[in-house]
């Protein structure tokens, strides 16, 4: 990141993690939900 000048990033993982939000976008400080697939209790 330094050596081009990066000074920020969007990291993305799997939405199925984190159930299904109340509001979007989802941020760092919204609460988690249950998530709603057998893939998402995994993760």
């Amino acid at each position: 990141m330094e050596k081009y000048d990066v000074n920020n990033f969007i990291f993305s993982s799997s939405a199925t993690a984190y159930g299904k939000p109340e509001v979007l976008p989802i941020t760092e400080s919204n609460e988690t939900q249950r998530p709603f697939s057998p893939y998402g209790n995994t993760k």
